[in-house]
């Protein structure tokens, strides 16, 4: 798919204008990744590419100028314990990766809204409270760092599942809306348990061909 994507790219000479932001180019990009994934008949319609492409992109851009401005109130916010500022750096910058928003689902890219004002409650609460905070990260980082810890293994992971890894990833996220916000409601239900049965699903061996 992805190459399907960058030869409709090309084929329809869709690119973004001079002096156009990362983000434009990145939205175009996935845009004609997912129609390459879901909708390969759009490859051959350019406006179909560049209307989800014009979606993406106001999500992203949205999405960047929160991040950014969560991560200046971080900086700004003395009183927060240190793994908590750790932790929310790190949330954000899994976020907005590199090449952002070209590597981000857009199903997944229209819950960010959700996502960054959790962050946003979280950090009002735990200026008040910094250690209820910590106590209350301890599950979250659990589950988080077992994934990361799979995926970027420097000398090679072990075989996963790579479709029930990136079910679990963004669980993680709505385990996060569980846990500091409550109040925004989650997607899906999160819990300890249902992230230890679907962890169970990324581990499993590859079925051998």
């Amino acid at each position: 798919p992805r190459g399907a994507a960058a030869l409709a790219l090309a084929a329809h000479r869709i690119v973004p204008p001079p002096g156009a932001s990362p983000i434009l180019e990145f939205a175009m990009e996935r845009a004609a990744l997912e129609c390459a994934e879901s909708h390969p008949a759009q490859l051959r319609d350019p406006a179909a590419i560049r209307a989800l492409a014009a979606d993406i992109r106001t999500l992203a851009e949205l999405a960047a100028e929160e991040a950014h401005a969560l991560l200046n109130a971080l900086a700004d916010s003395p009183t927060l314990a240190a793994e908590t500022v750790a932790d929310i750096a790190e949330q954000i910058g899994w976020l907005t990766p590199e090449r952002f928003p070209a590597t981000i689902p857009s199903a997944r890219l229209a819950e960010y809204p959700r996502y960054l004002e959790a962050i946003r409650k979280r950090l009002e609460r735990a200026r008040l409270r910094p250690a209820d905070d910590v106590r209350l990260l301890r599950p979250v980082r659990t589950a988080w760092q077992r994934y990361t810890d799979l995926i970027t293994d420097p000398l090679g992971h072990p075989p996963y599942q790579p479709e029930a890894a990136e079910r679990y990833r963004w669980l993680v996220e709505e385990f996060r809306v569980a846990v500091f916000a409550q109040i925004l409601g989650t997607a899906v239900p999160a819990s300890v348990q249902r992230l230890d049965r679907l962890w169970q699903e990324v581990t499993q061996p590859q079925p051998t061909p």
